[in-house]
């Protein structure tokens, strides 16, 4: 017999205004099995449709009849009488023995009599409304299998769609307008460990400069997790994810690496998920342990890629948003610099103002320029700390000197901080370099750009000291 997997068991709930209160809270029972699907007036009926030809209609398609009685219902004159009338009449085209009406009754009502030889529920006292409701969904079941009917794959698309729809509610992409990535991984470890019933989720990328990697958590796992948060880079399972252009499952992740110590053993089972940007790893999704089962299934690798997706995008609109902000602030920075450099005719106050915007483009503790003359001798340096600006002579002499023969940017780095001295220099002269000294966790924020362009405005700059220096001497000596 071919089965009816592309849709649920259509069910017409047959009843009296009277009742809709205790016919509504039927209709929320019955949709909720995941394989049903109750007709009821307010929740199928669209404004402006046909009241007679969409109820004539949906009798009509239905599997079976629902007819809630009551001593109202059954006493009435109404609209309930015209719908009974109906589906006797469907119910009359039934095939012999095949279920279509079944009565239910809220009350201790009076059967009407064309109804009587269907045998029928009795929904009531409250106290036994659980025991009649599981006869109710006997009979529905008979009715399945008589029309073959698969229920099971239709409660199985229907948890798979309501895991979908409670993931696209989850608003991951929407945390993208928080400004930070951090609460973008908080809210996905979340999400993740609710939508695909895990026990542990941690989930791990690099930061905007791929300098340092950022993480995050939900459940309880002390030791996945001390395992986890040595030495990202070597750990068995982030290689495996980084490698991978999809979601990978396994039974035991104690099969991958020995070394890993579960906490506990139903945390055996594990689900990476790779995190990719226009084809690049910039991390992974680590899922242990599923709740109610041994393993992970293809549906969860589904929902779990489908959240890979809304985390990128989330995590790539922040860091545009980022790099916009950090662009803006930085241009109108170099613009008020050049704005005020024009205006300047003292060295050192220009000096200052190019120390001032280095330390805010760098975010640098520390820094300074260092100025040749004609000869290549040190004419001027101006130095930058957190108590201000100072001149004096004392200058990182060998970083300096690297920069400059090389005529290229150095940046040399240790453990807590990070050295950079770019040469000032034009196509006709060197006028001297640039360094700044910059803590190690604010590097992955510097824009490089934004600062070699400010170099570039300070060589422009000197070059236009220099020459009116140069013509106000001429002008001097020709009087």
């Amino acid at each position: 017999m071919p089965t009816n997997t592309d849709r649920k068991l259509r069910v017409f709930l047959c009843h009296s205004s009277q009742d809709k209160p205790i016919v509504r809270e039927l209709y929320q029972r019955l949709s909720a099995e995941g394989w049903i699907d109750p007709w009821l007036d307010e929740e199928k009926l669209l404004p402006g449709q046909d009241w007679d030809m969409e109820i004539e209609k949906a009798v009509e398609s239905a599997d079976a009849v629902i007819v809630c009685l009551s001593d109202t219902a059954v006493h009435k004159v109404g609209y309930v009488q015209k719908e009974l009338r109906k589906v006797l009449d469907i119910a009359d085209e039934q095939p012999e023995g095949m279920i279509f009406i079944i009565p239910i009754c809220f009350d201790s009502c009076e059967i009407p009599r064309r109804l009587s030889s269907w045998q029928y529920v009795d929904y009531f006292p409250e106290t036994r409304q659980n025991l009649a409701y599981g006869r109710l969904l006997d009979s529905l079941t008979l009715k399945a299998n008589m029309v073959g009917f698969n229920i099971d794959a239709a409660t199985q698309n229907s948890v798979q769609g309501s895991r979908l729809r409670e993931l696209l509610d989850s608003g991951i992409v929407a945390s993208s307008a928080v400004v930070e990535v951090e609460s973008t991984l908080d809210q996905t470890v979340q999400v993740t460990k609710r939508i695909l019933r895990a026990r542990f989720v941690y989930v791990s990328i690099s930061d905007l400069n791929r300098v340092s990697s950022l993480n995050a958590s939900a459940g309880i796992a002390p030791k996945i997790l001390s395992y986890l948060s040595v030495n990202l880079d070597e750990n068995v399972l982030f290689r495996a994810s980084k490698g991978s252009l999809q979601a990978t499952r396994m039974l035991d992740i104690r099969k991958l690496d020995s070394k890993i110590n579960l906490d506990a053993p139903n945390l055996q089972s594990f689900m990476t998920v790779p995190l990719r940007l226009h084809r690049l790893s910039i991390g992974s999704i680590l899922i242990f342990g599923k709740e109610g089962g041994t393993s992970f299934s293809e549906e969860d690798e589904l929902l779990a890629s489908f959240i890979s997706i809304q985390t990128c995008a989330a995590i790539e609109s922040i860091w545009l948003s980022k790099e916009l902000t950090s662009t803006l602030s930085a241009t109108a920075t170099i613009y008020r610099l050049s704005a005020r450099i024009i205006q300047i005719d003292k060295l050192d106050d220009a000096l200052i103002a190019i120390t001032d915007a280095a330390r805010k483009l760098s975010r640098a503790t520390s820094g300074g320029i260092v100025l040749l003359n004609s000869h290549s001798e040190v004419e001027t340096v101006a130095v930058f700390d957190p108590s201000g600006v100072h001149f004096g002579m004392q200058y990182p002499v060998e970083l300096v000197k690297n920069a400059m023969e090389s005529k290229q940017t150095i940046i040399t780095s240790t453990d807590r901080q990070t050295e950079i001295c770019l040469p000032v220099q034009t196509q006709y002269r060197r006028y001297g370099a640039i360094w700044l000294n910059i803590q190690e966790e604010q590097f992955s924020f510097v824009d490089l750009s934004s600062i070699q362009t400010l170099v570039v405005l300070t060589s422009v700059s000197l070059e236009r000291y220099v020459l009116l220096r140069e013509t106000h001497q001429q002008v001097g000596q020709s009087k």
